[in-house]
């Protein structure tokens, strides 16, 4: 849903329970020049006031009684550019829709819709942020950068990827900082999007100067801009904080990407967040947390995502200068070219203190600071508890606990997890009872049934290949996802299948997601597919992106000439990689070797029995 809002000014009636505000004037803002400006209330239609627009194009605000609904129209009453149905007495602040000569960018904002807002945006009595629409107010009003806020419910966003101009439009900048507190509630904030490629310092927020951003999930965010990309924020800059925050999804950006704020400068701290993004710089500074730290620190976090850059590149940063990082880890993979750490890139007068990498995970055995330890060891409790980290139950450094291990549920892959994921200390959100996977005619199905469940958001369906009990180059994948039933005391059964058109040993785990930031894994299961099913099919290529060499399998319904090839992005031919007869039943598999190609998108074409499929691919060097 598109929304637009009005500001109402001269107000002269507020009537009862805010069925509308009466006004000889309203101003609309950020709706696109041919509606933005001043609307005077000079006549009456249909019984409600009417207004006209003081300057620019002639646009009317009136009510349409034929089809009860608040119009932004010409001045001789045609078109129909923003539409509200609510029957109020005046035109409405709120919950305005693109008509169809509406005009994007919308949802916009206008200033006095604060006056809609719970609270007064004092750190007493905070502004409490509820939809879509009141988060975007925020965006628009600056002169509320320096106020509080807590959101009190999940919100989705998942509509920002179809707003014009390159989706969600960042809250604070260098010329005018966030500087007010920002509190998720423990609520998350679902699907932002973001793509603007050639943009700088793209995120929910964009400078957060002296401010703060605490107990906020960002979930499934799909952020794209050039230099300066997270999902929280571009800068935390001077005194500024992020605290109790976890993030989901992706992130691109040619310098200084990261899975949760790209820059963290001057006496600015993050603690007690992690992030599980995947998180791409084609250019310097990537890092699975922070891109770059300044004079800064990070404490108590973690990540479980992968990183890609072309240099400075680590698992909770790509850059240390003059700071200090302590008692986090990082269980994700760091990939890319110059200056790599499992933990931390590149290292400038600053100190890492009792943290840690898994150099299995990460492909990394050395960093510029920090210790790597095996998967196993990244798992043991003592690995921690050993170098002084407060964990439930423990008395080394006083009674914080923040994380935990060793619970009956698997946290976080079975490594620390923060004692706030779990809502409780060592709480247990969903109590799986029992979990199978079967072969069916089309392919693979898994079946689980949970006693109790508590703020259960839903499970991402998991899948990796074995080959002869041994991984191969296919780490986990998402492969689906089944809505949870939140807080329920019944048992509930859920089930889930795919079409597995591969022949070989598959493993599936379930990663269980709760509203408050609980990340909870499964045990694992395994099924092997048999003969490869007689389709014709285009398995994407792995990995994705890649460089310079990435893999595919094809396989085909009839024996007969099979082509694959691969085409640049202008349709010219760069790659044969199979050209000949295909055997029906099995699988075909193909090496595309791009060394000497540039960086850029790709695609594969398989054409057998007169027909064709297509996959996109990413080099990236």
């Amino acid at each position: 849903m598109r929304k637009i809002f009005l500001q109402i000014t001269s107000m002269l009636l507020l009537l009862v329970g805010f069925q509308g505000i009466v006004s000889a004037q309203i101003t609309v803002v950020g709706a696109g020049s041919d509606v933005n400006g001043t609307y005077d209330n000079t006549f009456t239609y249909n019984g409600k006031p009417a207004y006209e627009r003081t300057s620019g194009i002639t646009k009317d605000i009136l009510w349409r009684s034929d089809v009860s609904e608040w119009r932004f129209t010409e001045g001789n009453g045609s078109g129909r550019y923003y539409y509200n149905t609510a029957n109020t007495a005046t035109p409405p602040n709120v919950g305005w829709l693109i008509g169809e000569s509406g005009t994007v960018p919308a949802p916009v904002a206008g200033g006095s819709i604060t006056s809609l807002l719970v609270g007064d945006g004092t750190s007493g009595n905070p502004y409490q942020i509820s939809t879509l629409n009141s988060l975007y107010w925020i965006a628009f009003s600056d002169t509320a950068w320096g106020k509080s806020f807590v959101q009190t419910v999940d919100i989705d966003a998942s509509e920002t990827s179809s707003w014009s101009g390159g989706g969600w439009t960042v809250i604070g900048n260098f010329t005018t900082y966030f500087t007010g507190s920002y509190d998720g509630g423990h609520f998350a904030i679902d699907g932002l999007t973001i793509n603007r490629a050639g943009t700088n310092d793209q995120g929910l927020f964009g400078v957060i100067y002296q401010g703060s951003v605490t107990n906020l999930g960002m979930t499934n965010v799909n952020i794209t801009g050039n230099s300066g990309v997270a999902p929280i924020t571009s800068y935390l800059y001077i005194d500024g904080s992020i605290s109790n925050c976890y993030t989901t999804g992706t992130v691109s950006g040619t310098a200084f990407a990261a899975g949760l704020a790209a820059h963290v400068h001057t006496n600015s701290i993050v603690s007690t967040s992690l992030s599980s993004c995947t998180v791409t710089a084609t250019e310097q500074a990537a890092g699975g947390l922070v891109s770059r730290f300044d004079q800064s620190s990070i404490e108590n976090s973690l990540f479980l995502g992968s990183v890609w850059g072309d240099e400075y590149v680590g698992g909770v940063t790509g850059f240390l200068y003059q700071s200090t990082v302590t008692n986090c880890y990082s269980a994700g993979a760091v990939a890319g070219n110059f200056s790599l750490g499992g933990l931390v890139g590149a290292n400038n007068s600053s100190t890492v203190s009792n943290s840690f990498w898994d150099i299995e995970v990460s492909g990394r055995s050395t960093s510029a600071g920090g210790t790597g330890k095996t998967t196993a060891e990244m798992k043991t409790q003592a690995t921690f508890t050993d170098a002084g980290w407060d964990f439930e139950g423990e008395t080394t450094n006083g009674t914080n606990d923040y994380w935990d291990l060793n619970v009956p549920v698997v946290y976080n892959n079975g490594y620390p997890f923060l004692a706030w994921q779990t809502g409780t200390e060592i709480g247990m959100p969903v109590e799986l009872i029992s979990l199978s996977v079967s072969l069916t005619s089309s392919g693979v199905k898994l079946e689980w049934k949970t006693a109790t469940e508590v703020n259960n958001h839903g499970f991402e369906v998991e899948r990796k290949t074995i080959d002869n009990g041994q991984l191969t180059m296919h780490n986990w994948k998402n492969v689906g996802f089944v809505e949870g039933n939140g807080t329920s005391n019944s048992p509930k059964s859920y089930s889930f299948s795919e079409n597995v058109v591969i022949s070989g040993t598959y493993a599936y785990r379930l990663k269980q997601i709760d509203r408050d930031g609980s990340l909870a894994y499964s045990p694992e299961v395994e099924v092997t597919v048999g003969t490869a099913p007689k389709e014709f099919a285009l398995d994407q290529n792995f990995p994705n992106p890649f460089n310079p060499a990435t893999t595919m399998l094809f396989s085909v319904q009839v024996t007969g000439k099979a082509t694959l090839k691969v085409y640049n992005a202008i349709g010219q031919e760069v790659a044969t990689l199979f050209d000949g007869i295909a055997e029906a039943g099995q699988y075909h598999q193909a090496t595309f070797n791009a060394s000497n190609l540039a960086s850029g998108i790709y695609f594969s074409r398989l054409t057998a029995e007169g027909k064709s499929l297509v996959r996109k691919l990413m080099l990236m060097k």
